[in-house]
């Protein structure tokens, strides 16, 4: 999956630095894809029989146990947090005190499940954008029915959609009440990773949406959405929408917030392009002035004196 949601395939080269330089365990890879995928592997089940019937206070974890992405995975990340190790490799031992090896492992390990779990969060994305949008989105705007989310927001430069109606798409899915997708498919990586929450909530479903799982999901899909949107909006309209703004940015683009959204957005458009846009709406109210002064019955010559006067105001 690329960054605009869309299935490609791995070359042989990347396929084995995948599987021989971030997980050189085969089976631990296959433990791990298996819990990504829903399934659960023997090391699982088998420690699920022998725990004790209600064993929920020991399958909870900190809020903040896994980085939104790789970056984070640091060493002092994994001394921090060695202990929730078991929910990614139910071989690793149990100590207090891991060796450098062990934290090293436990590292890769990290790593390989922020990765799968943005895998899933992008084809999640994509089923969403293609059950929200596809009713909005008619197959004769593209030649055909969207199959990425680029599809979309390129079928989003019509005319008939708003500044609002692309802010809608870039945010709208990510917040309250839309985002029950991303609800779901937080508690569903919890399950397959046999989490039964976080620590100082009693469930899964009073993450109250600042979950370390439910941050990688929703950053993922934010992250997919902006890149796909603002390469396609960009080109074709000029401006895209964002949530974020900046002194940087403002120093080169201007910005201009939407309203009638419930959440924070953006209008970006490079100065010149905002500049040139509105002499290009200066000249055609100059230009209609000029058509209507001539049609009233006046001489060119008035005309263009009204054309300079205004011109000067």
């Amino acid at each position: 999956i690329d960054r605009y949601a869309r299935v490609v395939p791995l070359s042989h080269t990347v396929r084995a630095m995948i599987n021989n330089t971030i997980i050189r365990d085969n089976k631990t890879q296959k433990d791990m894809s298996d819990l990504m995928s829903g399934a659960s592997p023997p090391a699982v089940q088998g420690a699920a029989s022998e725990a004790p019937a209600d064993d929920t206070q020991q399958r909870l974890v900190s809020l903040n146990w896994l980085p939104t992405n790789k970056k984070g995975v640091t060493e002092r990340w994994a001394r921090e947090f060695y202990k929730y190790r078991h929910f990614l490799n139910t071989n690793s031992p149990v100590t207090s005190s891991p060796s450098d090896a062990e934290i090293a492992g436990y590292m890769r390990e990290a790593v390989t499940v922020i990765t799968q779990i943005a895998q899933r969060s992008k084809l999640a994305l994509l089923r969403k954008i293609k059950t929200c949008h596809t009713k909005v989105v008619d197959a004769e705007e593209t030649g055909r029915a969207p199959m990425s989310i680029e599809d979309v927001a390129m079928a989003y430069t019509g005319e008939k959609f708003t500044d609002r109606d692309r802010a809608k798409l870039v945010g709208g899915i990510l917040v309250h009440p839309d985002d029950g997708w991303l609800i779901k498919e937080e508690r569903d990586i919890l399950n397959n990773l046999n989490i039964a929450g976080y620590e100082g909530r009693s469930t899964m479903r009073n993450s109250e949406r600042n979950g370390c799982i439910h941050k990688i999901v929703k950053q993922t899909a934010s992250d997919c959405i902006k890149y796909a949107t603002k390469k396609a909006w960009e080109r074709t309209l000029g401006s895209y929408i964002g949530t974020r703004t900046s002194p940087q940015l403002l120093e080169t683009h201007t910005v201009t917030q939407i309203t009638g959204v419930s959440f924070t957005a953006y209008k970006v458009e490079k100065k010149e392009m905002a500049e040139n846009a509105t002499n290009n709406m200066t000249e055609k109210a100059l230009l209609d002035a000029a058509r209507a002064y001539l049609e009233s019955g006046h001489s060119m010559t008035d005309a263009r004196e009204v054309i300079a006067r205004a011109g000067e105001a």
